[in-house]
């Protein structure tokens, strides 16, 4: 400090070419040392007062006047309201002229604040109002669009005072889905307008706002309205297409599709082992019919079956025929849909326009969203049981927590007495028959939750969809709901495991991945793959047990086998295995190459490691060169353990959640 003072005081004597410039800091120092330290301070503070108070009034009356403003508005919202439960187009249109000149009268009076930008603190707060005004006026824009669209049809969908009175709830979804491939081309500044109100909205932080504000969920609705059209944003980019297909996909006419009840615990390739089947029949956009089975129902009532079994399905299951609850072998959901409706065809069914698959992931999920569900019958107290952990919570309740676990006792343990296969899962249409009473009867707040729940899990993975009309198709693939093996020019990785006989440990389960990549000397890259699996629950004979895992990894084509370190057997063929590897060049699918593995591993087993090293094509490595970027697809099996993903080339690492498909990009030094 002494020596800075002073260089400070030589700094004085020198001749003034040589002397530093004063800073601001200098400045104001100056301005308050000695011997005008009280004096000076005291101005300079009241100074600095008299502003703060100044803007605060300032801030506080235009605050004031806002609000004000704001009221109105409010009451035109409120008419909004009721005339859409109305269904009143005239009241609608009124209402949104009306806003339409309120948003503007409040952007004027907003600009008035345009000094806040300037303070600290209070900028970002003016900035996010900005956001909002912005998406208000794109959303009444949007909805007059809409109006001008509906216009020609407000008689056919009973939209107005005396128009509809004798038009059913069911009558009116039908006009509406006649009309919909109508409107698709005068929709287009809809779609426009819905992506740049979603960019307006995601520049707003919701964390900066309170919960609630005079009894309005600020941060609820506002987080609700960023994750719905983020999720939705694939739909909203195909609107047009969207809207031509609707009518057919909501049953004008009527159609029925197969669902199917995916047991990921239990995991299987596309999601988990097929325990049971709905036929569900939609009828102008309302389910019609719906008709629940379990997966030993069709074997028994319908024999046809799939054939011989693949070559792992019957050395792993030992069984002599492919049925159909182990039909969903392909990763690639389309074909094991195929395959799937071949069986389901050969056995008499009737038609069916598509396949759906849901996981039990997503039922647990939902109640996340709906809150525990108690069903008469099913409601013991297990709390005291020696169950596991997971069934031991909820008191009598179901919950996301216990939900897997407590199905899987009611129907494995049987402890309301000896009663047939079908006797025992008949929990299942309870419990849907109370999720949706329970969803009937929630509050308004749940369906933007709904909406964005069902979008979350279509990119997760945890609902998959397939249709057989083509054009049907192509859209859900567009979307990137369809589950499909996906081309890529980059690194491509999927890793798709098949519980064969491991009981249902896969609730349990837990799985890394680590990823690297080294140059060898003839210019090749070599991957390194590692996928640790661990499972902390204690063997029970029941749920946790003995882990039997097929493993196929899809790889880009043309890469070749190094070693497989961790494995019983390994697989270069899709119908041998041995104990070495006996082709490198493993076998083609979907455009990939793949290597198989089989293992077993008992629960609270810690440290194993499966372990693949393979080469990655000529090719790869000259793109790599041409682009001077590492890129990697890694495609996410539905119902996957598998959490951080790791990859590392040299000193770079890049590590991500697998909760849905990630591209991983890595920039190198050519």
């Amino acid at each position: 400090m002494e020596l800075l003072d002073t260089a400070k005081n030589l700094n004085r004597f020198l001749p003034p070419p040589f002397r530093r410039k004063p800073s601001w800091r200098d400045r104001v120092r100056a301005f308050l040392i000695f011997p005008f330290k009280t004096r000076r301070r005291r101005i300079a503070l009241g100074a600095v007062f008299l502003l703060l108070t100044a803007v605060t009034l300032v801030t506080s009356f235009y605050a004031f006047s806002f609000y004000q403003k704001i009221r109105p508005t409010s009451a035109t919202v409120s008419y909004l309201k009721e005339g859409w439960e109305q269904k009143d187009f005239a009241k609608i249109s009124a209402s949104l002229e009306e806003l339409e000149k309120g948003i503007d009268g409040l952007r004027t009076y907003y600009s008035l604040l345009y000094f806040l930008r300037l303070v600290p603190w209070l900028g970002s707060y003016y900035a996010d109002g900005i956001h909002a005004l912005n998406s208000l006026d794109l959303s009444v824009a949007t909805g007059q669009a809409v109006l001008r669209a509906l216009e020609p049809y407000r008689e056919t969908l009973g939209l107005g005072a005396g128009f509809g009175e004798g038009i059913t709830v069911e009558q009116r979804m039908e006009n509406l889905l006649g009309t919909l491939p109508s409107l698709a081309d005068d929709l287009d500044l809809v779609w426009a307008n819905l992506g740049k109100i979603r960019e307006e909205l995601n520049r707003i932080d919701p964390n900066r706002y309170p919960d609630s504000f005079r009894g309005v969920r600020v941060r609820f609705w506002l987080q609700e309205a960023q994750n719905v059209l983020n999720e939705t944003e694939p739909l909203i980019s195909r609107g047009k297409e969207v809207l031509e297909l609707a009518p057919a996909l909501l049953g004008s006419p009527k159609r029925t599709y197969l669902v199917l009840l995916q047991n990921d615990a239990e995991l299987r390739a596309t999601g988990g082992f097929i325990t049971g089947f709905s036929l569900v029949t939609v009828e102008g956009g309302r389910v019609a019919d719906n008709q629940s089975h379990s997966g030993a129902y069709f074997a028994q009532t319908y024999p046809p079956e799939l054939g011989s079994p693949p070559p792992m399905i019957g050395k792993y299951l030992n069984v002599r025929k492919w049925h159909f609850q182990d039909a969903n072998l392909s990763p690639d959901f389309p074909i094991s849909a195929q395959t799937i409706l071949g069986v389901w065809e050969k056995s008499g069914f009737p038609p069916v326009a598509g396949v759906m698959a849901i996981n039990t992931k997503i039922v647990a999920d939902l109640l996340n969203v709906t809150g525990p569900i108690r069903i008469p019958g099913y409601d013991r107290d297990l709390s005291k049981t020696g169950l596991p952990e997971d069934c031991r919570q909820g008191g009598r309740d179901f919950t996301s927590v216990n939900l897997v676990c407590r199905l899987e006792y009611y129907v494995e343990k049987a402890p309301q007495g000896n009663v047939t296969t079908e006797e025992r899962k008949a929990i299942f249409d309870k419990f849907s028959d109370a999720l949706i009473q329970k969803i009937s009867t929630s509050s308004a707040e749940i369906w933007p939750q709904l909406f964005d729940f069902v979008f979350r899990h279509l990119k997760e993975k945890n609902l998959l969809v397939y249709a057989v009309d083509a054009r049907e198709e192509a859209l859900i693939r567009d979307l990137g709901y369809a589950g499909e093996i996906k081309e890529y020019s980059g690194d491509y990785l999927h890793i798709n495991d098949s519980n064969f006989g491991g009981l249902k440990s896969d609730l349990y389960m837990q799985e890394e991945v680590e990823q690297s990549l080294q140059r060898i000397e003839n210019g090749i890259w070599r991957k390194t793959v590692k996928i640790k699996y661990y499972n902390p629950v204690p063997y029970d004979a029941w749920l946790s047990g003995n882990y039997r895992d097929f493993v196929r990894i899809y790889v880009p084509k043309g890469s070749q086998l190094v070693s497989v370190d961790g494995s019983i057997h390994i697989w270069t063929s899709p119908t041998t295995w041995a104990t070495e590897i006996q082709n490198p060049a493993g076998w083609e699918e979907f455009g990939k190459t793949v290597f198989g593995a089989y293992f077993t591993l008992w629960p609270q087993v810690e440290g194993y490691v499966l372990t693949f090293v393979y080469d990655l094509p000529p090719s790869f490595a000259e793109a790599m060169e041409d682009s001077g970027e590492y890129r990697l697809l890694f495609q996410k099996q539905p119902g996957t353990n598998i959490g951080l993903v790791k990859v590392q080339i040299g000193d770079m690492m890049r590590s991500v959640d697998l909760t849905s498909d990630q591209e991983i990009k890595i920039s190198i030094e050519r």
